[in-house]
């Protein structure tokens, strides 16, 4: 049998029995059923199996002596089944959110795991500044390195400057793992 002469792809009565209505696409059968709205037509195959549908026969403009109407619905034409595209969109809606989702979860651990290995220097620059210009009764300011890592027993350095540009080195001792320091005025 060749293309030709296969019936059009639409909705026909389950070529394996029962009531509902399965999606022919014009040359094989889809796994898209639905019950039909109507009373089913006789089926296009003589028996279920693996051969090709026989052509439907055409439905008459009116309703065929008896009330019973075409089982196939209104909306049968040749693209896939409705059911079908909805899923598709729907799958591909879900995945979209849970790659931005992983994304975005994986941006914040990234954050958060740098931000937590660095220690706060600008707030020791701060603290320091604050001990030494009540000290000394003037404005003294404080830097330190850009970025010290939080490690237990680290030591670094820190360049303390008064008004008058004489500058001075602050000893900067990490007591734990967390970020607790002790500083004070190298010689």
């Amino acid at each position: 049998m060749t293309t030709d002469s296969l019936p059009e792809p639409g909705w026909y009565p389950d070529p394996a029995g029962g009531q509902q209505l399965r999606w022919w696409n014009g040359t094989n059968w889809s796994n898209s059923t639905h019950l039909p709205l109507t009373a089913p037509v006789p089926s296009p195959l003589a028996a279920p199996g693996p051969l090709p549908p026989q052509p439907p026969t055409p439905a008459a403009p009116s309703a065929p002596p008896g009330g019973h109407h075409s089982a196939v619905p209104a909306f049968a034409t040749s693209e896939a089944p409705p059911q079908a595209n909805r899923f598709r969109v729907w799958f591909t809606l879900l995945f979209v959110v849970l790659l931005i989702t992983a994304i975005v979860v994986a941006a914040m651990a990234l954050i958060y795991t740098r931000n937590r290995s660095l220690l706060d220097v600008r707030g020791i620059e701060q603290q320091v500044s604050a001990v030494l210009s009540s000290e000394g009764q003037t404005s003294i300011s404080v830097r330190c390195p850009e970025s010290v890592p939080v490690a237990a027993d680290n030591t670094f350095e820190c360049t303390a400057t008064d008004p008058a540009g004489t500058q001075s080195t602050v000893i900067v001792h990490q007591d734990d793992d967390h970020g607790n320091v002790t500083w004070h005025l190298g010689n």
